[in-house]
């Protein structure tokens, strides 16, 4: 990932969701391949930390006990 995203430790703002469109999102620009093309970073959570990251939502907005 690039600075200032290249942390080893990362953290989830839970108590605060929000709703965003896809089309406001974008992804990481990296510099053009050879073909002259834009080329972009996509990273993804892991199965594990995504269930991790859901069960912090959850227990934010009251979901558990």
């Amino acid at each position: 990932m690039p600075a200032p995203f290249d942390a080893t430790a990362m953290w989830v703002k839970a108590d605060m969701v929000a709703t965003v469109a896809f089309t406001r999102l974008d992804f990481f620009r990296t510099p053009r391949g050879p073909d002259g093309k834009r080329r972009y970073l996509r990273p993804m959570v892991g199965p594990e930390d995504l269930a991790r990251i859901r069960a912090a939502i959850a227990h934010a907005i009251g979901l558990y006990g």
